[in-house]
């Protein structure tokens, strides 16, 4: 975690120092599954926002795009929030918060997530030059 806090913290010019880690959702486009041949029971829970059948995938990388961690097979229905609250990543960065805020290690992520402890997301409706805009270029240009 060192490692990859001190290679988000270099590439920020040490505006975020004790990032390790950026997650994101992404929308694997699948077929749709059938009830006969698959077994699932409602394939319209696999059915995207962006209109097509999907898996939502959630994956954690690297400042070097390296994938640290990630979940596979979430339903394409589900909001990116809602995939990573389920998943055992949230689960131990809960139950470790305090060790992480101990240590100053959190997640970035965009405004899909929720504002935790361990996760760093962009204010909402930030004034054009203002402070909360200045973090959240900083912030995006560490996700990105």
């Amino acid at each position: 975690m060192q490692r990859v806090a001190k290679e988000f913290s270099e590439r920020s010019c040490g505006v975020f120092s004790g990032v390790i880690g950026a997650i994101d959702g992404w929308l694997v486009r699948i077929r749709c599954p059938s009830t006969k041949l698959d077994g699932v029971r409602n394939p319209g829970h696999y059915f995207s926002r962006k209109g097509f059948y999907a898996l939502n995938v959630q994956a954690m990388v690297s400042k070097k795009k390296k994938v640290l961690w990630s979940a596979i097979g979430n339903l394409g229905s589900l909001h990116d929030s809602a995939c990573f609250k389920e998943s055992k990543l949230c689960e131990i960065l809960t139950n470790k918060r305090e060790e992480f805020q101990e240590k100053g290690y959190f997640l970035v992520g965009d405004s899909a997530y929720a504002l935790r402890p361990y996760m760093m997301v962009p204010y909402d409706k930030a004034t054009i030059g203002s402070a909360e805009d200045s973090f959240n270029f900083y912030l995006s240009s560490s996700r990105i």
